[in-house]
């Protein structure tokens, strides 16, 4: 089947619920030199969505060679941005390439070519209804058991995760959750012997009359950026309860983070998004469940200790429950080694699970012990702590 040598090009507008542009009555345009039509939907979609991004109208320009189209659909990629960002608007096309319709209705969501022997005629498979949560829990018990957050520090990354949900864009939200990270990291300073080797080459280097050079020097008395967010990371899992070898696996997680950063600002190579972005939030959420539980493991001095005594102390409060659930069970059970409750971010919702003197593992919910099977312990060993996803190897 040969193809069409003209297509419709349909590029919806995607933008906040509360911005449209003002179409002209007959609703013809000229857009960068070709015809077009601004079309909008009726009824508008529903502000009951839990997602900020709606798409209320659309471009269909009047048939173009398909290397046309294709040419024009980049070019507006290119200038849009400008645009929303001089105006104050919030205008955006999807970064996707253009579908072929093959009939003449197809998904209105997304930047498609139709055949000019067709009549376009979008549809739109927008997902109904809002989030909502059970009043009791959230206000009643979760509030209650949320400690209250005082540290400046804390306020501000909260607020900045909090708002940053608002946004729809991947990279968007990746960087913002990334940020979050940076302004809670606190450098440390490196110890007096490395301090004093760098004053010597700092007095060796004067001699160049580089006041670069010597600021670049000087700034090596302190650890790295990416250094200090690895020991936040670490310090958060130990706080929360976890071992050193899931702290040092959500560590080494944080280089693979900013090396995604780097890749978005240089554009040197392609990314997963998808997957960075989820790493992302959930550690970002991990870090900051940590410090508000304790927002003395920020500190770049005494934060370590804090982080050991805080997981310690929750290891033995999980311990003595699992113990205690366990020998309602069977009295004569060997004693609980090892308890945790998984995933860590889940705090207190996450399920207890120990380990016993013999080898065998129970798993606790609600008080009541259940002893885990061969099959449920090796699925258990297979995910990390933290988020209970199946670990890479």
């Amino acid at each position: 089947m040969s193809r069409p040598d003209h297509y419709w090009l349909h590029v919806p507008l995607e933008t906040t619920p509360g911005m449209q542009l003002s179409a002209p009555r007959d609703r013809l345009l000229t857009v960068l030199g070709r015809g077009a039509q601004l079309l909008e939907r009726e009824p508008y979609i529903s502000f009951l969505s839990s997602s900020a991004l709606v798409i209320k109208q659309w471009l269909l320009f009047d048939p173009l060679p398909e290397s046309d189209a294709q040419c024009l659909l980049a070019d507006l990629r290119q200038r849009l941005p400008v645009v929303s960002m001089n105006d104050g608007a919030n205008f955006r096309i999807a970064d996707s390439e253009p579908a072929v319709a093959l009939n003449a209705a197809y998904d209105g969501s997304r930047p498609t070519l139709i055949p000019d022997h067709l009549t376009p005629a979008p549809v739109w498979d927008d997902r109904a209804g809002s989030c909502s949560w059970e009043a009791r829990d959230v206000l009643e018990v979760t509030l209650a058991d949320c400690p209250p957050v005082i540290d400046h520090r804390l306020r501000a990354a909260l607020e900045l995760y909090v708002t940053s949900q608002y946004d729809f864009l991947p990279r968007s939200l990746f960087l913002a959750k990334l940020t979050i990270l940076d302004g809670l990291a606190i450098r440390a300073k490196r110890n007096a012997e490395v301090a004093n080797w760098i004053d010597q080459k700092r007095l060796e280097a004067e001699v160049f009359g580089d006041l670069a050079l010597l600021s670049a020097l000087g700034g090596l008395k302190m650890e790295s950026h990416t250094s200090a967010i690895r020991t936040l990371a670490r310090r958060a899992v130990v706080s929360l309860g976890g071992s050193n070898a899931e702290a040092t696996r959500q560590a080494k997680a944080v280089g693979g983070l900013y090396k995604t950063r780097s890749d978005l600002a240089h554009q040197s190579s392609p990314v997963n998004l998808d997957r960075d972005l989820g790493i992302a939030t959930q550690l970002t959420r991990l870090v900051l469940n940590a410090a508000v539980s304790n927002p003395a493991i920020l500190d770049a001095d005494s934060g370590e200790d804090a982080s050991v005594q805080s997981g310690l102390q929750l290891r033995a409060q999980w311990i003595e429950e699992a113990d205690a659930a366990i020998r309602r069970m069977g009295p004569d059970c060997a004693a609980v080694e090892n308890a945790i409750r998984r995933p860590l971010v889940m705090g207190k919702l996450g399920v207890l699970t120990a380990q016993l003197a013999d080898g065998r593992g129970w798993k606790i919910g609600h008080g009541v012990a259940q002893s885990l099977s061969d099959e449920d312990s090796a699925d258990l060993a297979e995910r990390d702590e933290s988020f209970g996803t199946r670990i890479r190897r």
